[in-house]
């Protein structure tokens, strides 16, 4: 008895920790970064492990908004795309997806600048 009511205890214990909010399965969708001097919107499409889709960025201190193409992979939790402008590698992003609406991801531009973001799903 005393052993069926501590698999029962740890089976309720498990299930409990499987509450749904691990890393998403899928990207697909629209994710944004903003503060207040800029904004990143990601269009995601994900086809297997690939990932591609458009982007548009804006920032107070530079000309309108952006575009570019993006290209990458998803094997979960990971998150690895490239930025495209003009056939020029314009940025990359490498993080982690932390459930199904936010990731935290590393953006680097140019090996000149690198910034910590953190995505929201819309």
């Amino acid at each position: 008895m005393k052993n069926r009511t501590l698999v029962c205890l740890s089976l309720g214990v498990l299930l409990g920790c499987m509450n749904g909010t691990g890393p998403a399965e899928d990207v697909s969708g629209q994710w944004v970064a903003s503060r207040v001097e800029f904004n990143l919107t990601l269009d995601l499409v994900q086809e297997g492990t690939s990932v591609r889709g458009s982007g548009t960025s804006w920032a107070f201190i530079y000309p309108p908004t952006r575009s570019y193409t993006i290209a990458g992979a998803y094997s979960r939790p990971s998150l690895t795309l490239t930025l495209t402008r003009d056939d020029t590698v314009h940025s990359s992003l490498t993080g982690t997806v932390r459930d199904a609406n936010h990731m935290l991801v590393v953006l680097t531009s140019g090996g000149r600048f690198s910034d910590t973001l953190t995505y929201v799903r819309q």
